[in-house]
């Protein structure tokens, strides 16, 4: 998220949403790569008056990548070779034993080892009788692969078509409107609201543990005075550059009106605010009037209470605000 302008008087944001972008094509490069290595691997062998045989070996990769053709003399026979992972999976391939050497059937390794048995064991019998003419196998990977590599393909374009976008945010004290469009693939959509509605910035916080790790990650959401809540950013992301453009907006939003009107400092008189709420309310009225000791003392308080509480927003938006004053 970047801060294309910044003055007492607008604020102008952009987000790309990089990660998901980067998932989007990260999941549709995987699905063609795992499609592209489906291929139908078909041997063609015929005998003549001559006991030996002249066969052939063609591979046919999905959508001709790949495709190669080979000449093998003197057919000899064929084996199933295995493949052990570092995890222990066995893989297994045909080997075909010929006069210049071993050949391997298939470009890949695989998991169906009755299906590379009988390719197998199809060759052995017409190697060793002279009796047969000809012989023709095949072993057609294609679809498993277009079943495997079609689910990362269709959800990279599912994710690139529903969720990437780009975010244009523009808070204009001139106009009085907060605007903000979104570029997506299908289109632009645009809203608008009143630059007066705005009651705060809030930067909210989510902490997960992973791999045994703590992974903050952070969202930007305005809040009316309605109470509605206005998402600038779709998902979470761990991107720090969220705080600043938070506390940049909490600052933006917290300068008095060039027309000097004043606000009463009086605390709230809802009986059913706790002492944190009332505290972090008035120090946030003091903070806009520029009352710095006062507002300071305050959001201290409440800072300490909502910890108790553990209301990481509320203590997130205290400690961005005490940093804008320079108290902590």
């Amino acid at each position: 998220m970047k801060i294309l302008e910044l003055t007492p008087h607008r604020v102008l944001l952009r987000d790309r949403a990089i990660s998901l972008w980067f998932s989007a094509v990260g999941f549709i490069v995987a699905g063609l790569i795992i499609t592209a290595l489906g291929e139908l691997t078909t041997l063609t062998c015929h005998r003549g008056l001559s006991p030996q045989s002249q066969c052939q070996l063609s591979r046919f990769g999905m959508l001709g990548i790949g495709s190669s053709q080979e000449q093998l003399n003197t057919l000899q026979g064929a084996s199933v070779d295995r493949h052990y992972s570092r995890k222990g999976k066995v893989t297994y391939a045909v080997v075909l034993s010929t006069g210049l050497g071993n050949v391997q059937f298939s470009s890949h390794y695989g998991g169906d080892r009755q299906q590379k048995e009988t390719i197998a064991a199809q060759i052995n019998a017409f190697a060793n009788n002279p009796n047969q003419l000809s012989l023709q196998v095949q072993q057609d990977d294609r679809p498993w692969m277009l079943l495997f590599g079609g689910l990362p393909l269709v959800l990279g374009v599912v994710l690139g078509v529903a969720v990437c976008r780009v975010t244009r945010c523009d808070l204009d004290k001139t106009t009085g409107k907060l605007r903000i469009a979104r570029w997506g693939i299908r289109g632009i959509q645009v809203s608008e609201y009143p630059l007066h509605q705005l009651v705060a910035a809030d930067l909210i916080t989510r902490i997960r543990r992973y791999k045994g790790k703590l992974h903050t990650t952070y969202r930007i959401s305005f809040r009316l005075m309605n109470g509605k809540q206005i998402h600038l950013n779709y998902f979470f992301a761990e991107d720090k550059q969220r705080a600043k453009v938070a506390s940049a907006l909490s600052q933006f939003l917290a300068i008095r009106s060039p027309t000097g009107a004043t606000e009463a400092i009086d605390p709230p008189s809802d009986p059913h605010l706790d002492k944190a709420e009332t505290l972090y309310r008035l120090g946030m009225a003091q903070y806009r009037q520029h009352q710095t000791q006062e507002a300071g003392s305050n959001l201290k308080q409440a800072r300490d209470l909502f910890s108790t509480q553990h209301n990481a927003q509320r203590v997130m938006e205290i400690q961005t605000v005490l940093w804008q004053l320079g108290l902590e």
